[in-house]
């Protein structure tokens, strides 16, 4: 028996976008039987409140066409209260060929399904049957696919689709230069002259960014000529980003020519106009590289922004004025509707078309501070120019970090990937960031290559992961930990708010000043400090990374330096060396993996207090030099042949801390130690740690305002 017939008004989504005369349905038994019943008194989300499409058909536009079988299932969904809506979802034809821009794809990739919603609040539920609010939103409720749907809308109706597919951006980044000025262990140092680099300013860059993962557009009408927009990370989404920077105003990040602005961002070189005539295939190379690191800083910084969105609140809200649109507003909504934000997004709130108005956006941090692109500048200061280190070496990218890698010839064949030449191995770079750190500091920390004093030298630990779980985002707080940017409450507490299994990243980042190297090596009366005391600070960073209760911390038995039986197990292995240290742990662990891993924590320790030493040696000795000069200027200095001399020996006796068979050390260690050997002071230090859910994001720095 006919329960229901609704003529559809003009303007309406069934009337405009369903490819047939008539749309039949089958009503479920309890759809039936409920017709007569109020809204008011329905309860929230029956299961059989359905109906099922009789024939097959497609919903859209010509080319454009969501596929729906015969017998799917399109629900009925009663709030409890004054609100009904009609849902179903139907799947984007794979095979559709022309795609005009009123097409109704809204960004969803072809062959996926999308879940059409249409709502509307009635003002009176306890007298409205079921019957009359269904065939009220059926005669005339709107699909939103371009801006003449929208006017179409009532009053109060919404409307929302949501699936998996591609959302369009822009952005606007304000991108900081940082650069770390370092040294390579083993390589010589040059004349002595003081290294002055670019630092501080920024540029502004435009980029366009690609979403995927799974999005919600809402569409709600709020009044006779108000619509509002919004869109929506779906529950349980990971979202992927590609990012690709557009040319700013004072860096081309596409082009070949990138070469003199690069050096011009980052150096006062007057020699940087001999590079132009460096060959075309180095400098291709050049650009891609930087290109590369670029677009991967940025996407991690997009990332960042979009991991502290909660899956309830909006990620981008734009209110329109329909009365007051221009051309360029008309355009910008229907592009909005169809899910490409760029018209919307690469502008500032400020500067939004005439009858546009910014609610929420996801970049709203991103746009408030700079992006931070990092340049790794190895072999630096061994040849104080930047014009030097690129005519004869290499520029490399790291694709986790996105860090930007310049250094010599022969340093990029350790650390470059065989396969991507122009990538470099994240974990050989840690290990050489780790070294290169450590004689920059004393050469910093000597006088014996001096840098200008607005550079700070920093070191940093970077991790991501595609399948994080609990422990390891456990693992990824540890480290915050470590250097006492969050305790295990705040952890606890992180922890507890609940996250997705999925993508997540840490980055632990320390920078020093010149003050903050002498610190490292040398004591309150200038002494080198001993072995022993970087024994103890190894250890205590070990410590303070595995906590107690998690699956290692077996590792913490020699590592507690105020425990006794700990300290004596410690001395027992330093007396009998590695192959002494099976008998010494306890029988559970002194075979397999557990043996490896105290052998390993045990030898980068004793690698780093003997290396640590012998560079406080070194400035101590460099230091007492240089203290005996009346004239310590550096045109004196140039022309000191001792002193030449003396830096020349200093170089040779650095060059043993370049040991290329480092054993793989725990997570964000060397940060955490050299912290420590510091006295736990830095000219700033910051963690961040970003996973799927629940917090999302979660920031801590010192000072407080880096």
């Amino acid at each position: 028996m006919e329960l229901i017939t609704a003529d559809t008004l003009p303007g309406s989504g069934i009337a405009k976008y369903f490819r047939a005369d008539v749309a039949r349905f089958y009503a479920g038994a309890e759809l039936a039987n409920a017709l007569a019943t109020p809204l008011a008194e329905l309860k929230k989300s029956p299961i059989g409140l359905a109906m099922n499409f009789a024939d097959e058909g497609v919903f859209g536009t010509s080319g454009v066409d969501w596929k729906f079988g015969a017998g799917a299932r399109v629900s009925v969904v009663p709030s409890g209260g004054a609100t009904l809506a009609v849902v179903f979802s139907p799947s984007l034809s794979a095979g559709s060929g022309f795609r005009p821009a009123s097409g109704l794809k809204f960004g969803f990739a072809a062959g996926g399904t999308v879940e059409f919603r249409a709502s509307r609040e009635f003002a009176n539920p306890a007298k409205t049957r079921l019957k009359d609010a269904l065939r009220g939103l059926l005669a005339s409720g709107v699909v939103p696919g371009n801006v003449l749907d929208v006017q179409a809308m009532p009053v109060g109706d919404a409307a929302a689709v949501a699936g998996s597919g591609n959302l369009k951006l822009s952005a606007k980044f304000d991108v900081a230069r940082a650069v770390n000025p370092l040294a390579v262990p083993g390589m010589a140092l040059g004349d002595f002259a003081k290294l002055e680099l670019n630092a501080g300013a920024s540029v502004s860059l435009g980029a366009s960014v690609s979403l995927r993962g799974s999005y919600e557009i809402e569409v709600r009408k709020t009044g006779p000529s108000t619509v509002e927009i919004a869109y929506r990370k779906m529950a349980g989404s990971q979202f992927q980003f590609d990012v690709r920077a557009a040319v700013g105003t004072s860096l081309d990040v596409l082009g070949t020519d990138v070469l003199p602005k690069l050096l011009g961002f980052f150096s006062r070189d007057p020699e940087a106009e001999g590079l132009a005539a460096l060959p075309e295939a180095q400098r291709t190379d050049i650009a891609s590289a930087v290109a590369a690191s670029v677009n991967r800083t940025l996407e991690l910084s997009v990332a960042a922004s979009f991991a502290s969105a909660s899956e309830t609140s909006s990620l981008f809200a734009y209110a329109f004025d329909l009365d007051r649109l221009d051309a360029s507003g008309v355009a910008a909504l229907n592009a909005a509707l169809q899910a490409d934000l760029s018209p919307l997004t690469g502008a500032f709130s400020t500067a939004l078309p005439q009858g546009v108005r910014l609610l929420r956006s996801a970049f709203e941090e991103i746009q408030k501070r700079s992006v931070q692109w990092k340049l790794n500048l190895l072999g630096i200061v061994n040849v104080t120019r930047l014009s030097e280190l690129i005519r004869s070496g290499k520029v490399l990218f790291d694709a986790q970090s996105g860090e930007l890698v310049i250094t010599d010839s022969a340093t990029a064949k350790r650390i470059a990937v065989t396969a991507m030449p122009l990538s470099v191995d994240s974990q050989k770079v840690r290990h050489l960031l780790l070294q290169s750190m450590m004689v920059t500091a004393a050469y910093r920390a000597s006088g014996a290559a001096p840098v200008s004093g607005s550079l700070s030298g920093s070191i940093r630990y970077f991790e991501q992961t595609a399948n994080a779980n609990a422990v390891t985002v456990a693992d990824y707080l540890d480290n915050l930990m470590g250097c006492g940017l969050i305790d295990a409450p705040e952890k606890a507490r992180f922890l507890n708010a609940g996250f997705a299994a999925g993508r997540a990243s840490v980055l632990l980042e320390a920078s020093f000043a010149d003050a903050h190297f002498r610190a490292m090596f040398l004591d309150a009366s200038g002494k080198a400090r001993r072995e022993e005391e970087y024994d103890t600070i190894g250890r205590d960073a070990i410590a303070a990374i595995i906590q107690p209760g998690e699956a290692d911390e077996f590792r913490r038995l020699p590592m507690l330096t105020a425990d006794a039986k700990s300290n004596t197990l410690w001395r027992k292995m330093t007396e009998g060396g590695q192959t002494q240290i099976a008998s010494l742990v306890p029988k559970a662990y002194n075979s397999g993996t557990y043996l490896q891993m105290y052998i390993g924590d045990y030898s980068i320790i004793r690698w780093w207090a003997r290396s640590m030493r012998q560079a406080a040696r070194q400035v101590e000795k460099m230091d007492g030099y240089l203290s005996t000069l009346a004239d310590r200027s550096a045109e004196a200095l140039a022309n000191d042949k001792e002193f030449a001399k003396r830096r020349r020996e200093m170089s040779e006796a650095l060059a043993d801390v370049a040991n290329g068979s480092l054993p793989d050390f725990l997570d964000a260690w060397g940060v955490v130690a050299l912290y420590a050997a510091a006295g736990k002071t830095a000219e700033s230090i910051r963690g961040i740690v970003t996973t799927a859910g629940g917090g999302g994001l979660l920031v801590r720095q010192k000072p407080q305002d880096a």
